[in-house]
């Protein structure tokens, strides 16, 4: 589930917002980790998801491509997430300042 704000995607925001929450609530009611995919729309994706998603959560997201604040508020509120990016994309170089 996710957001794709970039350029390829051409599903309307409003939609990618109301599949995702329903998708959320579904994965939250089933007790079933959440795998996530998201392009340029970190803060969205953080404030839904502190809505609907306890912080025990099991959250995987892939291909982490947004910046330095935003996974570590990902990491700060979901105790049980892993994120996995590029080693060498400047957020990963730059996570750690």
């Amino acid at each position: 589930m996710g957001f794709d704000y970039s350029y390829k995607c051409t599903t309307p925001v409003p939609e990618q917002h109301k599949v995702s929450e329903r998708q959320l609530q579904l994965a939250v009611s089933l007790k079933k980790p959440i795998v996530i995919h998201c392009q340029k729309a970190d803060e969205e994706l953080l404030d839904i998801m502190r809505k609907h998603v306890s912080f025990d959560q099991k959250i995987h997201e892939h291909c982490f491509t947004g910046s330095s604040p935003a996974i570590k508020l990902l990491l700060k509120y979901f105790l049980n997430s892993v994120t996995e990016a590029n080693h060498n994309s400047p957020t990963m170089k730059n996570l750690g300042k």
